[in-house]
């Protein structure tokens, strides 16, 4: 888990961010009907992170055929998840089993991710789609 403990140890050192990951791991906390080993030490690093978990849990961010699952997490830190009006999953074609997430917030500019140390854009990891962005106080 070295690579999120990176993740987390950054936003948590960040005043604004956001991080939307596909942990593959399940957890009540995010709309799992059970909690795996996994969620168990998410939930926990999290915690410890004094992170937010954003999921409304209300519909599945991962559907292949009849299986479906809550196994994409976004969660911010607390003076941005104070900012999130609404986190929502779209039923819209993604090309991947994996839904879009709209996240709406009271920010009144379009914040536009920042490539450097303060912000992490990663397109594939294990072949799936993460999506990392941080926001700075400035953007």
């Amino acid at each position: 888990m070295e690579y999120i403990d990176v993740v987390f140890d950054q936003a948590r050192n960040s005043s604004k961010a956001i991080v939307m990951e596909d942990l593959n791991s399940k957890s009540v906390e995010w709309g799992s009907s059970y909690t795996d080993r996994r969620g168990i030490y998410l939930t926990e690093r999290i915690a410890a992170s004094n992170l937010v978990i954003l999921n409304q849990g209300d519909a599945p961010t991962f559907v292949r055929g009849e299986y479906q699952s809550h196994i994409d997490i976004t969660i911010a830190t607390q003076s941005t998840a104070s900012e999130v009006i609404d986190w929502k999953v779209l039923n819209t074609e993604t090309l991947s089993d994996h839904r879009h997430i709209l996240i709406e917030t009271t920010w009144k500019t379009r914040c536009k991710p920042k490539y450097g140390q303060k912000s992490i854009i990663y397109q594939s990891i294990l072949k799936e789609e993460i999506r990392i962005s941080f926001a700075t106080e400035n953007t």
